[in-house]
């Protein structure tokens, strides 16, 4: 049978191994040049664990669990569910609803900051504050939602101070698109506004750039 044209694009654009239940990929990186690199997962469970886990969405160089700590989206509300040691502020917790911004401490040293910087998007970020990472290395990780927005407001996903305007990458059906002002360049072709990526596209504007990465 011969796929048509929009179902041979999302074939090649995610692979079964990246593929997640709703059809999305499971995550991938971000990286933006002059601000640093992100691990975006888009699914609305997401499990972080010790770094030779596998059971874990997000491995961490630390001292936990192989499952220590999931967090799941459900609609516009994020449910802790730790399954190792977790403080939410300084307090155990077992499971709970996680405010707009907290600490989160999993075990005796991994110290993450959570937080929902835009009141209109359901994405949110989870920065370190420790000195642990991801594996591979991150500066952080995106829990994407509709949309991640790049761009000089405080109330960015990814704040990027030197940039003059924002971006956003969003859903589109189970396809990962950019939206920008101006004339951007993916995969070295112009495109004005907006554009259809791939976990590989390189997107460039006037005074920015990042790339993607499957993970």
């Amino acid at each position: 049978m011969v796929r048509p044209a929009r179902d041979v694009f999302h074939w090649k654009l995610f692979s079964r191994t990246t593929m997640g239940p709703l059809g999305i990929a499971k995550k991938f990186f971000l990286w933006v040049d002059e601000v640093g690199g992100f691990l975006v997962c888009p699914q609305p469970t997401v499990t972080l664990g010790h770094l030779d886990s596998r059971e874990a969405d997000v491995p961490i160089s630390g001292d936990l669990e192989s499952r220590h700590l999931t967090l799941m989206r459900e609609d516009d509300l994020y449910v802790l569910e730790a399954h190792g040691p977790v403080c939410l502020n300084g307090r155990p917790v077992q499971r709970t609803i996680l405010p707009e911004r907290c600490v989160l401490e999993l075990g005796n040293c991994v110290r993450l900051q959570f937080l929902r910087p835009h009141p209109l998007s359901a994405s949110a970020r989870l920065e370190f504050a420790s000195g642990h990472r991801t594996v591979p290395s991150t500066d952080g990780i995106l829990l994407m939602a509709r949309n991640i927005i790049l761009g000089p407001q405080d109330t960015s996903h990814v704040v990027c101070p030197t940039w003059k305007e924002s971006v956003t990458l969003y859903w589109a059906g189970d396809a990962l698109r950019c939206r920008g002002s101006g004339l951007l360049t993916v995969d070295g072709k112009a495109v004005r506004g907006e554009a259809m990526l791939s976990l590989t596209s390189h997107v460039e504007g006037a005074h920015w750039r990042f790339h993607l990465e499957p993970a």
